[in-house]
């Protein structure tokens, strides 16, 4: 069933009047379905609901002299929810009306999406701009919006994130990550997983059981710790900042460890050191294994043992 309100708020005569409609449906669903979102601009918010259902409600809030100006507006906006397959896809995208201009920030609704899916559901969430939230479900898993944030826990299954500018922070996952931003920081705790993390500008912090890490920023320090050794060859690098990282001490490796402006520090015992310098580290610490590239443009690195 679909349903849609239309309430409105006065607010002062200079701003004129806030409109709401409110459009909602259910939809019988089965569990590992996936959820396709795909937003022109506005948030995304998904969460654990019923075994069975989906439950999608869109909220558009606009600004309007009157109740005709927000219908106008309203119209310019196609909201559609419906299911294809083992996919239930909702979109939201503009289309022109008479006399309406959208290049006015006031002529665009502001858009809420909020869905309840069962826990076992893939997710494929895109905006054009504005944040994405998640969390409590198992499947494969992609966010991407234009701008905005994403923020994401208590998910299982690999996990795919991306924003042109603004920060992504995630807890608890449990699965493989890779998340990517053009300008913001981005943090995770308890990951458990391997982990590919890039950002334009900004820090980078992740922590949890990872056995493979790729962490590059263009600007910000890189901080890293992982409760388990390394399968693989892994790297952080910064071209400004400082590297820090973690592994338990029994891990075996092979460093290459660089720091054009700081210094190296090595917590681990070197079996085999091939150069070492205040600036440059390259050594088999207990026997050797995987390689770890750590590199500072500007700032220290640092490798520390953890119990």
């Amino acid at each position: 069933l679909t349903f849609l309100t239309l309430a409105s708020i006065i607010a002062s005569p200079a701003l004129g009047k806030t409109f709401v409609r409110e459009i909602t449906k259910t939809l019988p669903v089965s569990s590992g379905q996936t959820l396709e979102v795909q937003a022109g601009a506005g948030s995304i918010e998904v969460s654990p609901g019923k075994p069975d259902e989906v439950d999608v409600k869109v909220l558009l809030t606009v600004k309007a002299s009157n109740e005709k100006e927000a219908e106008k507006i309203f119209a310019a906006t196609e909201v559609s929810i419906e299911a294809k397959k083992d996919t239930v896809l909702v979109q939201q995208k503009r289309r022109k009306v008479l006399g309406l201009f959208p290049r006015f920030s006031e002529n665009v609704p502001r858009t809420e999406i909020v869905v309840l899916c069962p826990k076992a559901f893939n997710l494929n969430l895109n905006t054009g701009s504005g944040s994405i939230k998640a969390s409590g479900i198992t499947g494969t898993h992609a966010f991407q919006t234009g701008s905005g944030t994403i923020a994401a826990s208590e998910l299982q299954g690999d996990l795919d994130v991306r924003t042109g500018s603004g920060s992504i922070n995630l807890a608890r996952v449990n699965g493989s990550l890779e998340a990517k931003t053009g300008s913001g920081s981005l943090r995770v705790q308890e990951l458990t997983g391997t982990l590919v993390a890039k950002t334009g500008s900004g820090e980078i912090q992740a922590s949890g059981a990872i056995p493979h890490f790729e962490a590059k920023t263009g600007s910000g320090s890189v901080s890293l710790s992982s409760s388990v050794q390394l399968e693989r060859h892994s790297s952080a690098t910064t071209g400004s900042g400082s590297v820090q990282v973690t592994l338990p001490a029994h891990t075996a490796l092979h460093l290459k460890a660089s720091a054009g402006s700081g210094s190296v520090q090595c917590a681990f015992p070197a079996t085999t050191v091939f150069e070492s310098s205040r600036k440059a580290l390259v050594a088999d610490l207990n026997d050797g294994g995987p390689e770890l590239n750590l590199t500072a443009g500007s700032g220290n690195v640092r490798l520390s043992s953890a119990p």
